[in-house]
């Protein structure tokens, strides 16, 4: 795979190089349209290594997204990628072949995590993902995160009402001022790269190529909301797991050792999460003389339901990959928060 972008580029200079390339919407690229010289803007939902042969059906030229008839591919992949549309709910997917592939598409890995925007340099199709409209795409170039002043999500695209009725994976982006964490657990051993964001299910299908080798813990916990109640979608739940949200609830996060019963609290710990929650859920009222927008914006995808062996059908799972305040940097008043609080004055 010849890149375009030396790797001698740093994120600053890929970002200005990147600038010289025409911006195309996803309904243009995937009418079919013409991308040389163009980038496509896509948020990064998930990765992961290879673990079987990946299937898709072909498309019949790089310009246009009508498979051969019945013309199934297999291939065995090292990386395989979802990424969304900042504007809808629609999904695509990219693999690279091999560990040199994989490399240079996760480039910049150290600026990229789970929800962020990155530009995809001239995209191409591949085909179709089977049993789903769910493009198959492949570019040449590594992934460019951008700014959120360049492309940020709409933040209005729910999770569908009814999933029982979707082949396709598709993606949401909303914002909440009502979030919930429920179930909250230290998970330790996770993954240090920002790339995965410790979501990993196992060590081994981890997507990140470069390691440090250092393990990080994070927060494991289910995600409640009225945008994700049962009350408006027919799911049974929505998991979170990341170590960048750990971070951000709390203090000194390096010298924290969940796995030490003796002088780790867990009791302490969810209190002090759901004080924070609840602070950013409500901060017009704790800055009432400020600007600081208050809630959640909240990104995730799932995938339909698959019949098994005619047996079983899997649980319906919104897997919610980013959960970040929309005030940006903390205010003070959420800031003294974070776990653990210092011991009050006696």
């Amino acid at each position: 795979m010849n890149s375009a972008f030396p790797s001698s580029l740093n994120p600053v200079a890929a970002r200005a190089l990147a600038e010289n390339f025409e911006e195309i919407t996803f309904s243009d690229f995937c009418s079919g349209n013409d991308c040389e010289d163009k980038k496509l803007y896509l948020v990064y939902l998930h990765g992961k290594r290879s673990a079987e042969p990946l299937k898709y059906r072909q498309s019949t030229s790089a310009r246009t997204i009508v498979p051969f008839k019945n013309k199934l591919q297999q291939t065995n992949y090292d990386r395989f990628f979802l990424l969304g549309d900042p504007k809808s709910n629609r999904v695509v997917a990219l693999f690279s072949s091999n560990d040199k592939e994989s490399r240079i598409l996760t480039r910049y890995h150290t600026e990229i995590h789970p929800g962020k925007v990155v530009a995809i340099i001239e995209p191409r199709i591949k085909g179709t993902m089977i049993d789903s409209q769910n493009l198959l795409i492949a570019t040449s170039e590594p992934f460019i995160p951008v700014p959120k002043t360049t492309c940020s999500p709409t933040f209005n695209e729910l999770p569908p009402f009814d999933i029982e009725n979707e082949t396709d994976i598709k993606c949401f982006h909303f914002s909440t001022n009502q979030l919930s964490l429920k179930y909250i657990i230290p998970t330790v051993d996770l993954c240090s790269g920002e790339f995965c964001d410790g979501q990993a299910s196992r060590d081994t299908m981890c997507v990140c190529v470069e390691k440090s080798g250092v393990k990080e813990w994070g927060l494991r916990a289910l995600v409640h909301c009225p945008e994700l109640s049962l009350e408006r979608t027919s799911h049974q739940k929505s998991s979170f797991t990341s170590v960048k949200f750990a971070k951000m609830v709390s203090l000194n996060h390096n010298t924290i050792r969940p796995q030490d019963a003796s002088g780790f609290s867990l009791m302490e710990f969810r209190r002090s999460v759901r004080e924070i929650v609840d602070c950013i859920n409500n901060l017009h009222e704790s800055e009432p003389t400020s600007n600081c927008p208050n809630g959640f914006q909240i990104i995730g995808w799932f995938k339909p339901s698959k019949l098994e062996s005619e047996s079983f059908l899997e649980v319906h799972e919104f897997h919610v990959v980013a959960i970040e305040p929309k005030v940006d940097p903390l205010p003070d008043s959420v800031k003294q928060l974070k776990f653990p609080k210092p011991a009050p004055l006696v």
